[in-house]
């Protein structure tokens, strides 16, 4: 079954080219059809029939002319039927009903062309007959990507498109950092990480994203657990992937967020690929401990314009660390002896600082403060009016502009699942919204960061 949305991939001549087949399933993972069109160089590094069968539309290229039919040469214009005819203007009919084109790989070769409006194959006319979203992938040497006539060319194609009415249309997302390259030479140069090519996308097709309240926006964001150490090899934590605060993350980055800090405690999903995202901060904290965590937020919250705490914070910490491991201690259990096998460790703890309210107490007593706090709730409660009512003080005692808790069907027979359905309350309302379905945690935070009013 097709899907509603498509995407052109263009593939021009670098090695970087296998990584094509990853990345069509990718795009269709994410619900894009796929179509992909083929340069003279790309068509050496890829097979076409691999190509047409993971995506299940021909491969258009390398030649202007290179459709079935062509080969005719009988075959005229005038003759052709209005079916043959948008086989011939292929390279003006194919860009028509698509959402946009991503070069990936783009070579040194596509940008020259690109740059100066070549129309030399099927590619580069494409590509001047195209007017939609384009999203650019460079991927070759370091010294080739660092030659200044490579550099001046990507000035020259962002100058063109800033010049237009097409000036949000185009991304180009540069190689990665660092790495080792095809060549064995290590340097920047390497096409970029897929997840964040997929961002890019994102972020290119989000309708309207500067006109919503998170773009051009500083947010921070402290996720994962805390660690409170009992001794060298123990700890009390709370359950967290930090998965909900990945994604609100990159959520804000597709929104247009001018910089993304992230705290991160102990996760178990990955961050490297945002940390090659300049409007990404990622800060991780040593020791993952609860003081750590509010000292780290309170660093970053000075600059931010909304604050969003997910963070599942230890609510106790150990009164006392012992610096040597805690050893089990067995008894022999002794005939008619009424003493239990094992010994009982008794722990003291004492309550560790609310990392919310203590941000909150720090700005929200200033009349020009302009910050957006948000907080979280995850709670055992099944009755939903006293749910509600848990959530409601949770708002007001951390003085939070909004608290989103996990509804009490989310955490017992939706426990497992991907989709949720959070319970908003706007402390400004007082009103409590909550979705009439449930919805996977991408879709839910991008509609709901979209349309938080913001104080400015």
């Amino acid at each position: 079954m097709k899907n509603s949305k498509k995407i052109i991939l263009a593939i021009t001549g670098s090695i970087a080219a296998v990584k094509t087949y990853d990345a069509i399933r990718m795009f269709q993972n994410d619900g894009y059809d796929v179509q992909c069109v083929v340069s003279n160089g790309g068509e050496n590094f890829i097979s076409r029939l691999a190509l047409e069968s993971l995506s299940g539309y021909p491969v258009l290229g390398p030649d202007i002319f290179s459709f079935p039919n062509f080969e005719n040469k009988e075959l005229t214009i005038q003759n052709y039927n209005k079916k043959n005819s948008s086989e011939i203007f292929a390279h003006i009919e194919c860009t028509k009903n698509i959402e946009a084109v991503v070069v990936l790989p783009a070579s040194a070769n596509f940008l020259a062309d690109f740059s100066q409006g070549r129309a030399t194959n099927f590619l580069s006319s494409m590509m001047l007959a195209n007017t939609k979203p384009v999203v650019l992938c460079p991927a070759m040497n370091s010294h080739m990507w660092n030659n200044s006539a490579v550099q001046n060319n990507i000035k020259i194609i962002k100058i063109l498109y800033a010049n237009t009415q097409n000036s949000n249309n185009l991304e180009i997302v540069e190689p990665q950092k660092s790495g080792i390259l095809a060549c064995g030479d290590e340097g920047v140069g390497k096409l970029a990480l897929l997840e964040n090519i997929k961002l890019y996308l994102e972020k290119l097709l989000t309708k309207n994203y500067h006109k919503n309240n998170i773009h051009n926006k500083t947010v921070v964001i402290n996720l994962g657990g805390t660690q409170e150490k009992i001794d060298p090899v123990r700890f009390i934590g709370n359950f967290s992937s930090g998965e909900t605060g990945k994604i609100i993350a990159e959520q804000c980055f597709i929104l247009g967020a001018k910089k993304v800090i992230c705290i991160v405690g102990n996760v178990s999903v990955c961050f490297q690929h945002l940390e090659e995202i300049e409007n990404f901060e990622i800060i991780y904290l040593a020791n993952n401990s609860a003081q750590e965590m509010l000292a780290a937020t309170e660093k970053y919250v000075k600059e931010a314009d909304i604050v969003i705490f997910t963070a599942a914070v230890a609510d106790f910490t150990p009164k006392n660390y012992l610096d040597i491991k805690i050893k089990k201690v067995k008894k022999v259990k002794k005939i008619h002896s009424d003493d239990n096998l094992a010994t009982h460790l008794m722990l003291e703890l004492q309550e560790t600082i609310d990392i919310a309210k203590y941000s909150t107490e720090q700005y929200k007593n200033n009349i020009y403060n302009k910050k957006i706090f948000i907080g979280f709730a995850l709670e055992t409660e099944k009755n939903i009016e006293k749910y509600k009512q848990i959530i409601q003080k949770k708002c007001e005692d951390k003085n939070l502009d909004y608290v989103l808790g996990n509804t009490p069907q989310n955490f017992s027979q939706n426990k497992n699942s991907q989709n949720f359905n959070y319970l908003v309350y706007s402390k400004k309302t007082q009103n409590f919204t909550e979705s009439s379905e449930f919805l996977d945690k991408k879709t839910f935070f991008k509609e709901f960061l979209k349309y938080i009013p913001c104080n400015s």
